[in-house]
């Protein structure tokens, strides 16, 4: 019987089949056939998902089961339905390994039967709350009958198709990727919801007492709380402030960090159901999840909507062994950055696989949701762009013809992904990092975004991240929250630039952790806007101070100037952050030690005595190394590459995405022309176009 295992090489998760080793490159397809399964066989690629809705049964007068999500439509994963894939893909290749992907959505008659169990979402564009599709993920009416579905459809691909299944997929939420609403929402308010809220809120304070002391209510007890109103989010729209307020908007955060535990735990719940199943069988296969979404749009509102806060929840489950993502849709165009969604190197920390969805349409996409290369071999380009920079994280991953128009039909395109599963194939035991550069997220941080400004956010993350692809050196991402795993592992000292995105949330235990593990081996620590500001529930400059070594102070005064900063490199003047205000605005007191590299362009307020100076891009040496801070965030690619540069930072191509393994070497062009490409010991001159890779196999 087929045995199906994740285990360490060379300290890199790899996936195990009957105790040998192998990429777990996969092809997806919504419905696949014979000619797909064979075209991909031919190239030696033998692993294939399949997507359907997960079926709970036909409607109760016999009609069968219909589904709607406002989505792509998939159909009923019916016994029946199973059975006809597995018989055309295993025609067309007899070698075939299988994950079903099962979309845990409710079918309409099921919905039509339980109106109080679907999810309410307030909805921002109308000011109102609407009844969505979805069912509350926190309904137990839901999650029995989903139990149930997925442990019948888990026996009947075991005992018919056993030695042929790889994998199970399965998902929440909408689009099945374990979000409450991608769209411009809040969520959610359900009774399920509210239930288990009470119950998460009893869990964390114990008493009505403690309840009322934290939300500052005198009334409010563990039976009778409630969520806040949709409104009060609503009001920071005009306040411009970038984050909750921690002495009166606590019940605000409760619900933003209830909101991603209640999906992380939607997410442990069906690994479990699907690993029991597995045990009662006595059979070993994997299970795997979309969650960890880090990067929300810097130009919407759907944060408040997503519930990806929870990671740390996802990564400790013992029955989760594969947590994926679609590449960031962002800058997919030749001459783009490939950014992961999620965090890479946290998922490896924690011994679990990382699976990139390259839904990247191909030449032949005549519909898509993205960047469309004009000819094939544009396609493979990118193609390769995108591989090479998954496999330098460690990671995995599936092409995927999202819309089923025979994008890799065409023999240049498949000779492409041949070469691709030969190079992952020669480099399966040979994943180790070799970045010198460390990214970290935090994810408490997120729950207390405000979210208004959205933009603020986005640019802290998603838009610094493709600044960071710039650099021109790879670099691994975590939470940071799990900074003290990844000082456990011993890897720390690897790292000579460290940049933390979004530390404003930083509790005693890992501030300690920071101070011992971060702050050391002569490292440089970039930090942005609020690092450290807030610890244990408590706002301080003070806690600032401890963290990042610099006397910073708060700036709460009404402000509508912008967040630019003007910094110089080599006597040319630039500036670089948010083009809007936002509040508070740390600015530097008059301290003699920092050496003060930029100031606010729009400085009036904040350069008055008794406030600071108006610096607001500082430097630092200290016996452990260099910190840096910017109140501003989206700095650019000169600037971190300076900062790399003085770091002892390799760079192999400085201003172009870059990615090493222990024998190659790949840089993507951002322009046309000659490109630099330098190794540790050899320069190279490369004429190339934009879009174009330079690959260097290293002896």
């Amino acid at each position: 019987m087929l045995k199906v295992n994740v285990r360490p090489v060379k300290g890199v998760p790899t996936i195990f089949i009957n105790d040998k080793p192998s990429t777990g490159a996969m092809y997806w397809r919504g419905k696949m056939s014979a000619k797909d399964s064979k075209l991909f066989g031919d190239v030696g690629v033998n692993c294939y998902s399949i997507n359907s809705q997960l079926w709970i049964g036909d409607a109760p007068d016999g009609s069968p089961a219909e589904y709607y999500d406002g989505f792509l439509p998939f159909p009923a994963g019916t016994p029946q339905r199973i059975d006809e894939e597995m018989e055309l893909i295993l025609s067309g290749n007899p070698n075939a390994l299988v994950m079903p992907r099962f979309r845990v959505i409710a079918p309409l008659w099921w919905t039509a039967q339980h109106p109080d169990d679907m999810m309410l979402n307030y909805d921002i564009q109308s000011c109102c709350i609407r009844r969505g599709l979805l069912p509350a993920v926190d309904s137990p009416a839901w999650l029995d009958a989903a139990a149930k579905g997925l442990a019948d459809i888990v026996r009947h691909c075991e005992e018919k198709w056993g030695d042929h299944i790889l994998a199970y997929h399965t998902g929440m939420g909408s689009c099945a990727e374990h979000t409450y609403s991608w769209g411009a929402s809040i969520a959610e308010y359900s009774m399920p919801h509210l239930a288990h809220f009470r119950r998460w809120l009893r869990e964390k304070y114990g008493s009505d007492e403690a309840l009322q002391s934290a939300w500052k209510k005198d009334k409010v007890t563990l039976d009778n709380a409630v969520f806040p109103e949709p409104g009060r989010y609503l009001a920071y729209l005009t306040k411009g402030r970038v984050f909750l307020d921690v002495e009166h908007d606590t019940d605000m955060i409760d619900q933003q960090l209830f909101n991603s535990y209640a999906m992380a735990k939607a997410v442990t719940f069906q690994a479990k159901v699907v690993k029991d199943t597995l045990r009662q069988l006595g059979r070993e296969k994997l299970y795997c999840t979309f969650y960890g979404y880090i990067n929300s749009s810097s130009g919407g509102f759907g944060k408040l909507g997503h519930g990806h806060d929870g990671q740390y929840i996802v990564l400790n489950c013992p029955d989760i062994d594969i947590i994926c993502a679609p590449i960031n849709y962002s800058t997919r165009q030749k001459g783009g950055g490939v950014n992961s969604q999620v965090l890479p190197g946290s998922i490896a920390l924690h011994n679990k696989i990382y699976y990139a969805e390259d839904d990247t349409g191909t030449h032949k996409a005549y519909e898509h949701h993205g960047y469309v290369p004009r000819t094939a071999l544009e396609a493979t380009k990118l193609l390769r762009r995108n591989f090479l920079a998954t496999l330098s994280s460690g990671g995995n991953q599936w092409w995927m013809d999202l819309r089923g128009q025979d994008w890799y039909h065409d023999e240049q395109i498949m000779e492409e992904v041949r070469w691709q599963q030969a190079f992952a194939e020669k480099h399966i035991g040979d994943k180790a990092s070799r970045a010198e550069i460390a990214v970290f997220v935090s994810e408490k941080t997120r729950s207390y975004d405000s979210v208004f400004p959205n933009w603020f956010m986005g640019m802290a993350i998603e838009r610094q991240l493709n600044e960071i692809a710039a650099i021109g050196a790879p670099y691994d991402m975590f939470l940071l929250e799990d900074l003290p795993l990844l000082a456990k592992s011993g890897r720390m000292a690897q790292y000579k630039f460290a940049i933390v995105l979004n530390g404003t949330v930083i509790d005693g235990d890992l501030a300690s952790c920071v101070k011992e593990n971060l702050l050391a081996d002569g490292r440089t620590v970039l930090w942005f806007y609020m690092p450290g500001y807030i610890r244990d529930g408590k706002a301080s400059a003070d806690f600032t101070r401890d963290i990042t070594g610099f006397d910073l102070n708060a700036n709460f005064g009404f402000d509508v100037k912008s967040m630019q900063t003007e910094t110089w490199i080599d006597d040319i003047r630039i500036t670089y952050g948010p083009l809007r205000c936002a509040t508070p605005k740390f600015v530097c007191k008059d301290e003699e030690d920092a050496q003060r590299l930029g100031y606010y362009l729009e400085g009036t307020i904040v350069s008055t005595t008794g406030i600071g100076d108006g610096a607001s891009l500082l430097s630092k040496r200290f016996p452990w190394g260099r910190s840096i801070w910017s109140s501003s965030t989206d700095m650019p690619s000169c600037l971190l590459i300076r900062f790399a540069q003085e770091a002892g930072v390799h760079l192999y191509s400085p201003g172009n995405p870059a990615w090493a393994g222990s024998d190659w070497i790949a840089v993507h062009a951002k322009k046309d022309g000659i490109l630099p490409v330098h190794t540790k010991d050899k320069e190279y001159a490369f004429d190339l176009k934009r879009g174009d890779n330079a690959l260097i196999m290293l002896d």
